[in-house]
């Protein structure tokens, strides 16, 4: 039977996708809605795992951090952090620990000036970076990062670096 399903094989598998759909259909409106709800671009979006995902928006001159966290009702929506931020350019960053903070407790955010597509933080072991309508968020499951030593790339396109430093930074 090469190339052929038997029909046991079959009806498990159809059986296991009905009941995900049933499953993802539960507790509250897909993630997808709950991004439109918040004003984020979907692109800007970063899946941390299952339950979890976060987003930088420019709000005026604020970037926010948006936290999407799914919960038994579905999705729920927590503004983490906010900073003014020029469009010129700007790193800004929030880091604690312990388990009230969770497993992502730190995020480096930011503006970045036009040209720019990716913001790239070393020795943090960060997922995220890419920028979306001039806004950019990246998270970490490492605790308590020292302010000063996050060393920081604005990278175009191309991946040639625009601007970088360490620290915070706000464009003059």
């Amino acid at each position: 039977m090469h190339g052929a399903v038997r029909p046991s094989l079959r009806s498990r598998v159809t059986g296991t996708i009905a009941v995900a759909a049933a499953l993802v259909g539960c507790g509250g409106p897909a993630l997808d809605s709950v991004v439109r709800e918040a004003q984020v671009a979907p692109e800007a979006v970063v899946r941390l795992d299952d339950g979890r995902a976060v987003a930088a928006r420019l709000d005026g001159p604020l970037v926010r951090v948006v936290d999407f966290v799914r919960g038994p009702d579905g999705w729920r929506v927590e503004e983490r952090a906010g900073a003014t931020s020029p469009r010129g350019g700007s790193v800004s960053a929030v880091s604690g620990g312990g388990e009230m903070i969770g497993p992502w407790p730190t995020f480096v955010f930011g503006a970045a000036p036009p040209g720019v597509a990716r913001v790239v933080v070393a020795g943090i072991d960060g997922v995220g970076g890419q920028v979306v309508d001039g806004a950019w968020v990246v998270a970490s499951r490492v605790e308590n990062i020292p302010m000063g030593q996050i060393a920081w790339q604005f990278l175009d396109a191309g991946g040639g670096v625009v601007l970088s430093g360490e620290g915070l930074y706000q464009a003059p």
